[in-house]
């Protein structure tokens, strides 16, 4: 006789528990993640869902793999940012919500920033917005899937550059641009670019000098020494995406030099940084680093959801 399968709700205690005696903050949720992703439903489906046998088994392996601190988003296979289901995995930096705030303030800041962009005797300039180390794609991807033409008030069909150097990375670039390719309206196109983001050398970014409305980037900030605590940054996130020299600024000062390239006068540059790189942290922030370059005027720093500093932005002079 075959043993009974515990109640969902049982299933759901135990192992929220089991989680966070872990020491994971997000457990409730975890769990409530790993049961939609077995049973396939969405999370209103849990409340009269049942599990059978298989589908406990198949849970309870991926509650142990939880448990050893592999990322969520690994097991899953997915990364849920803004309206985006981005394939994530091995090899890319899984996107977190605090980078919301970058894409909310690129949105707002974009028809202004194409309100002053060149003209050629042809008419005004495509519009233009280059991405620097796009990884999982979210930030270009969540810009390019979110725009509106029409409301936006921009009369220019629309290109978003994905830019990416590192090869395993970038595969998962070119996987989510091609997943949610459906999802990009009219007038809009995304391109994924393989080039270092500190100099932008390639032929097709070169073309793109002084003619970009926006350039946004979510740099390697973390100082070398400054080891992260949490197994599923320290042991999964690669590297080349979490650490930025000894003081976790030499990429981002590239990236400055490389929007100030790419930007025509009135553009706008949007750096995402950690919870001590804003301006309370001086000549180790990113606010300071951006004014330091001297191209860049109305340098200011935003809060993510959570009230802790995020985000520089600035104006290319």
């Amino acid at each position: 006789m075959s043993k009974e399968v515990p109640n969902l709700n049982e299933v759901r205690a135990s192992s929220t528990r089991r989680l966070a005696d872990c020491g994971i903050d997000s457990a409730a949720i975890d769990v409530d993640q790993l049961l939609m992703h077995v049973l396939g439903v969405e999370k209103a489906g849990l409340i009269l869902a049942e599990l059978d046998h298989n589908q406990l088994d198949q849970f309870e392996v991926l509650l142990e793999r939880r448990a050893q601190r592999e990322p969520l988003q690994h097991i899953i296979g997915k990364a849920y940012f803004r309206n985006l289901a981005l394939e994530v995995g091995p090899g890319v930096f899984v996107p977190r919500p605090e980078t919301e705030v970058l894409v909310d303030l690129a949105l707002d800041l974009l028809p202004q920033a194409v309100a002053v962009a060149p003209t050629t005797p042809l008419g005004s300039v495509p519009t233009s917005i280059v991405d620097l180390c796009a990884g999982s794609g979210a930030i270009p991807l969540a810009v390019a899937t979110e725009l509106d033409l029409a409301s936006d008030s921009l009369t220019t069909p629309v290109t978003v550059y994905a830019v990416e150097l590192d090869d395993a990375s970038i595969e998962w670039t070119r996987r989510n641009t091609e997943v949610l390719k459906p999802t990009i309206p009219a007038g809009v196109q995304l391109k994924v670019v393989h080039a270092d983001a500190r100099t932008a050398a390639t032929e097709e970014l070169a073309r793109l000098r002084g003619q970009v409305s926006l350039v946004t980037c979510n740099p390697p900030y973390i100082p070398d020494a400054a080891i992260p605590r949490d197994p599923e940054v320290r042991d999964y996130d690669p590297e080349v995406a979490l650490y930025g020299g000894e003081d976790g600024l030499d990429i981002v000062r590239d990236i400055v030099r490389t929007a100030a390239d790419l930007l025509h006068p009135g553009g706008v540059l949007l750096i995402e940084h950690g919870d001590e790189q804003g301006d309370a942290g001086g000549e180790l922030g990113v606010p300071h680093a951006v004014r330091a370059h001297g191209a860049f005027a109305q340098v200011e720093d935003h809060l993510d959801l959570t009230g802790r500093p995020r985000v520089t932005v600035a104006k290319r002079i």
